[in-house]
């Protein structure tokens, strides 16, 4: 159990407990011992850095990171434009396939097996990631097949974020941008509240079993709360005209 004494943060010290607990279950399971020391061992509270990125940040990343001219520049540039569309798990859209998304309508539904709460969740996506979803389905090899899913490896072979976030990293630097293939989710959340959207309304959107998770994205800055009341404030409400003129300096 040293090894938990070397655990720099909570989040490494719950995952070297995960990996020991796996490891003694399978002891148990070959006979080797009749207990768990793992199960003695609590979790703590993590920490979460959550991606506070403004979404005009992205634009130049966006318009000019990526060489569509060529199958793997246009899956990854529809791949991050779909994570910040949608708001989806990574791993989760990495499993889509052709028939789970309605170009039309701008719907993608994320099939049980493939989320992290085994239950299906639809997502949504806007008509720029529709066109760059139907130009990618249409530049896929004829010898795909239906199971192949729409953000494939060059081989048919499913994405990985792992292989994904390497190919990401180079490009974000690029551009000024530190970002992890995750951090595209958090982009959506925190932007999506800024743009006007409910804590509820994102739970759902992202797939969240309680609020206790979705409120953590809740992060806005002053700049965003001050914004917010002036709009919603009964006050302003009472006084319409408010909202239109910025406060005025008092004289000295």
């Amino acid at each position: 159990m040293r090894l938990l004494q070397h655990a720099k943060s909570p989040n490494v010290h719950n995952l070297y407990r995960a990996t020991l607990k796996c490891f003694f279950d399978w002891c148990i399971s070959q006979g080797y011992r009749t207990d768990n020391p793992g199960e003695g061992i609590r979790t703590k509270k993590g920490t979460h850095k959550f991606i506070d990125t403004p979404v005009q940040a992205l634009d130049s990343f966006i318009r000019e990171g990526f060489d569509t001219t060529t199958y793997v520049g246009l899956r990854d540039k529809a791949a991050v434009l779909f994570l910040i569309d949608t708001g989806a798990r990574p791993n989760e859209a990495w499993q889509l396939r052709p028939e789970d998304v309605d170009l039309v309508q701008g719907i993608a539904l994320l099939r049980a097996e493939t989320t992290k709460t085994r239950t299906p969740r639809t997502v949504f996506f806007s008509k720029p990631t529709a066109k760059l979803l139907n130009t990618l389905l249409g530049n896929r090899p004829d010898w795909w097949g239906p199971d192949v899913p729409i953000f494939a490896a060059s081989t048919g072979s499913p994405m990985t974020s792992t292989e994904f976030g390497h190919r990401l990293r180079p490009v974000t630097a690029r551009f000024g941008l530190n970002l992890t293939v995750y951090s595209l989710r958090h982009i959506f959340a925190t932007n999506f509240l800024r743009g006007g959207g409910s804590a509820l309304e994102l739970q759902r959107i992202l797939g969240h079993s309680n609020m206790t998770m979705t409120t953590r994205y809740a992060n806005l800055n002053r700049e965003d709360l001050q914004e917010a009341h002036r709009h919603a404030s009964p006050v302003n409400a009472l006084f319409p005209e408010a909202k239109r003129h910025a406060p005025r300096k008092l004289k000295k």
